[in-house]
């Protein structure tokens, strides 16, 4: 559906936001290379897009790019100081508990409180 929407809108404003959504989808499909793609993409149209840099952080761990999502978190802390493993937990819509154990994992290894 996100690709559809970029083909029927792509100079939609909101494009940066399907972007990172897609890359969403790519995680949570086991699809990281393909996750990192789009969720940086996102962020070369939307560089302050939190949503964008969350879904960066998170491909970057899923495919053991550790310094890289160390990186990912300390700007995703920057545009969101506000932003937990905890918080990540209670927002985050996927039920899936191996899909949540592994990312709040991840944000901790890159240096999320």
């Amino acid at each position: 559906h996100f690709e559809r929407a970029m083909r029927i809108s792509p100079l939609d404003p909101g494009t940066s936001g399907i972007l990172a959504s897609t890359g969403a989808a790519h995680l949570v499909a086991g699809r990281y290379d393909a996750a990192l793609a789009a969720a940086e993409r996102a962020l070369d149209r939307s560089p302050n897009l939190v949503f964008g840099h969350l879904a960066r952080l998170s491909a970057l761990g899923h495919l053991g790019r550790l310094p890289e999502a160390k990186q990912a978190a300390k700007r995703l802390r920057e545009l969101s100081p506000g932003f937990t493993v905890a918080r990540y937990l209670s927002i985050h819509p996927i039920r899936d508990a191996a899909y949540r154990k592994r990312s709040a994992e991840i944000f901790r290894l890159a240096g999320v409180p």
